[in-house]
């Protein structure tokens, strides 16, 4: 029965050597090999990996190496060495004994633990591979003193040390952990083009999702209490569902966010920390929460959207004048407009903003006559009519709103501003107890 080979490269005195070894090869095999390249013999070589000396009885196979994957040989003399001994990862990646450390049993090789990014080479959410090197000099030749415990240990300079074995004879001591993705793991740089998802996990539990209920291989974990569990699919659906409400929330010191959706009070307090999850729910999604994102800190920092054909510039107010430019040399498209009513810039007094909703183009696509004639709904004016009655503008923002029904306490789906449905000014104690309830 032959064996698979794997094809990798060795970097050991100053060059790099290929090498198309089998997977049924050991620790100690490879280094009798590599006698051919650098005459060493195989007791004076260490192997080091992610980090970590593999020891001689370890098998290829059970190190997880991808084609193209990248270990170091460095050499030692055996007699009178003592290096301390490296202490296995309770995290997830390869041990001195070369096994997965997330299980303790034998299972199927799609369930072992694995770290996610997404890869901007890729577009897409790919398995990674965590590597350290030396952050002094930033050879990969490194050997840490303990693996990591956890995603702090890993994301936290300066956090974990261990010996630089360079050619170079650098003394540095202090670790840096980086990714690579696993589809092209040669490239150089590759680690400025991922960006690591600590929530995402193989589903080796077999969890089911808290919205479908399927069984999927890669879930998010919540950073709950309870770590409710949810598929991607779900997840992104999660997304565009709250992106189009105006759902998220820009929290101090996170960012633009979600809670969990699970059921328990604490859940609705819970937040997604790393916002560049949200990246899951693809390209389009992912543009349309960061231009949300920078919306919503300008509007509930006091400041404006200019209304003109596709700009919508952030602009922050230096003073109370009625009348607001957005001025082309701070990025913006030149249209001069009423602070109160957010049409083009007027004297006396504002007239109803209700023809700035019909006045607004969508450019994304083209609409031909003939499918104009056969799409209509109601008349244009009925349809303004309908709105000046049933909707009114926030006083913040402007931005219709309709009241189906309950208490005069309004909260605007898109600046959160909290406003008074009868006085029309933000919500306070007057309006609190003279007319919370009354019938408008």
């Amino acid at each position: 029965m032959s064996t698979r080979t794997i094809q990798l490269f060795v970097q050991i005195e100053n060059k790099t050597v290929q090498i198309n070894a089998e997977e049924s090869w050991s620790i100690l095999q490879l280094k009798q090999h590599l006698y051919l390249y650098s005459n060493t013999p195989s007791e004076d070589l260490r192997v080091i990996f992610a980090g970590t000396e593999l020891a001689n009885s370890v098998l290829l196979k059970n190190c997880h190496f991808a084609c193209g994957t990248t270990v170091h040989a460095i050499v030692v003399k055996s007699k009178g060495n003592s290096f301390a001994p490296v202490v296995p990862t309770n995290f997830i990646g390869p041990t001195p004994q070369g096994i997965a450390t997330n299980h303790n049993d034998q299972r199927d090789e799609t369930k072992r633990s694995r770290f996610y990014l997404f890869c901007k080479n890729c577009n897409a959410v790919k398995v990674g591979k965590l590597r350290v090197r030396c952050k002094k000099c930033k050879d990969e030749a490194f050997e840490l003193s303990k693996g990591p415990d956890s995603w702090i240990d890993i994301l936290t300079v300066n956090r974990i040390t261990g010996i630089c074995n360079s050619q170079n004879h650098c003394d540095g001591n202090i670790a840096e952990f980086y990714f690579k993705c696993e589809s092209h793991e040669r490239s150089l740089n590759d680690s400025e083009n991922v960006i690591a998802l600590p929530l995402l996990r193989t589903n080796t539990q077999n969890v089911p999702c808290l919205a479908c209920t399927d069984i999927s291989d890669v879930v998010l974990v919540f950073p709950c209490e309870e770590k409710h569990v949810i598929c991607i699919d779900c997840f992104s659906l999660y997304c565009e569902t709250s992106l189009n409400t105006r759902h998220f929330i820009l929290k101090e010191n996170i960012g633009y966010t979600l809670p969990c959706p699970g059921l328990e009070e604490a859940c609705n307090k819970c937040f997604i920390e790393e916002v560049h999850h949200f990246i899951i729910a693809g390209k389009t999604q992912y543009e349309r929460y960061k231009n949300f994102a920078a919306e919503d800190f300008v509007l509930q920092n006091g400041g404006l959207l200019c209304p003109g054909k596709d700009c919508g510039n952030g602009i922050f107010l230096e003073h109370d004048y009625r009348k607001i430019v957005c001025y082309k040399s701070r990025g913006g498209c030149g249209f001069v407009f009423c602070r109160n009513c957010l049409l083009a810039y007027h004297d006396g007094e504002c007239i109803s903003s209700i023809d700035n909703l019909t006045t607004k183009s969508c450019n994304t696509y083209e609409i031909s006559q003939t499918n104009a004639m056969h799409a209509k709904w109601k008349d244009e004016a009925k349809c303004r009519d309908t709105i000046a009655q049933t909707t009114k503008p926030c006083p913040l923002c402007r931005s219709r709103t309709e009241k189906s029904g309950g208490c005069n306490h309004m909260q605007c789906a898109r600046c959160n501003l909290q406003w008074c449905w009868l006085c029309l000014v933000e919500w306070g104690k007057n309006c609190e107890s003279d007319h919370w309830f009354r019938a408008s």
